[in-house]
């Protein structure tokens, strides 16, 4: 889990801006979680004074709001996340929730912002923060073309969008003809260049969950997924209890897009956290030679590659044989 330091500034958003949660309170409260999620909202009187480092939910929350979306739709939020959470049930979650939870773990700075990456792996186990990165292009066919990469590669994404400040909004989906379904804590439209005509700032976070994103469209190739171990660690030799280092290794995922084609991401390094690593056989203290299996996976296909460490035993030096030399003198 990498657990670098996050500038996460809080949100910048239309004055205009409203709650969507305009419901009696008698009917919000007979309302599923299911029910509502995907139209939470920052500024929603239940959550919205909610504490963040020294603002609040109403405020600065559109990020929080986003990842809490993005917890329920991925079904991420199981017992141990509950307890985390100080919560019994999952009808008990919302932005608020997440946020306390995130100030009992540290996790905000003094303005609200996210301080730490890992902090949400901390709380609900089963999400992973992957990275926080640019588009390559931000241009309405560049963003989808790269969502549904993304998206179909299993990652779940929020972004900011080109408003003129520092708000973030949850991906829910992006079909074939470029059109982006948004679930944005500060608005209840849905589609993103509605509400937002300059489309998105170019910054994201790539997080998974339990479940892939769900993203509609009509396949015109046929997917697959490709991973090739481009260089080998620096080390593959052991000697026994030797703690395994997998530095200098390197992989390539390729593949074809059921919809873009075909495609290859840049070569990153074993521990750039775009793969699953599975050193479970390795035994340090046992001589012998080990699998070391890289997967991947997206929404239409997985692959895996393999490669081999081996533990040797120490040599053992024998100390040299002791000479007897023996000195005739003469008196």
């Amino acid at each position: 889990m990498i657990m670098a330091i996050a500038v996460i500034l809080g949100c910048t958003v239309n004055a205009a801006a409203v709650d969507a949660n305009n419901m009696p309170m008698s009917e919000i409260s007979t309302m599923s979680v299911y029910d509502e999620y995907l139209e939470w909202s920052q500024f929603d009187s239940r959550w919205g004074n909610t504490p963040m480092g020294n603002s609040n939910v109403r405020n600065v929350g559109c990020l929080i709001t986003s990842i809490a979306i993005m917890a329920i739709h991925s079904g991420s939020i199981d017992s141990t996340a509950l307890e985390n959470m100080d919560i019994s049930d999952i009808e008990q979650f919302n932005p608020g929730v997440l946020a306390n939870a995130y100030t009992k773990y540290n996790g905000f700075t003094a303005n609200g912002a996210i301080a730490l990456w890992g902090t949400l792996h901390s709380i609900i186990p089963n999400i992973d923060f992957g990275w926080d990165s640019y588009f390559d292009d931000v241009s309405f066919d560049g963003a989808a073309k790269e969502l549904r990469k993304l998206m179909n590669g299993g990652w779940h994404i929020i972004a900011r969008v080109n408003n003129g400040g520092s708000h973030w909004v949850y991906i829910e989906n992006v079909d074939e003809y470029g059109n982006i379904r948004m679930c944005d804590p500060a608005s209840s439209i849905s589609d993103l260049y509605s509400m937002y005509p300059n489309g998105l700032h170019g910054e994201y976070w790539a997080v998974r969950g339990t479940d892939s994103p769900n993203i509609s469209y009509n396949p015109v190739y046929d997917g697959s997924l490709s991973l090739e171990i481009v260089d080998l660690p620096d080390k593959t030799v052991y000697q026994q209890g030797e703690w395994l280092d997998l530095s200098g290794g390197t992989f390539l995922i390729s593949g074809v897009d059921p919809v873009e084609g075909w495609w290859a991401d840049d070569i990153s390094p074993i521990y750039a956290g775009k793969i699953a690593i599975d050193a479970s056989d390795f035994d340090s203290y046992t001589a012998g030679v080990y699998d070391i299996e890289l997967r991947t996976w997206t929404n239409y296909a997985e692959a895996t590659a393999v490669f081999q460490v081996t533990v040797v035993e120490p040599e053992i030096i024998e100390p040299p044989d002791s000479e007897t030399t023996e000195t005739t003198g003469t008196a």
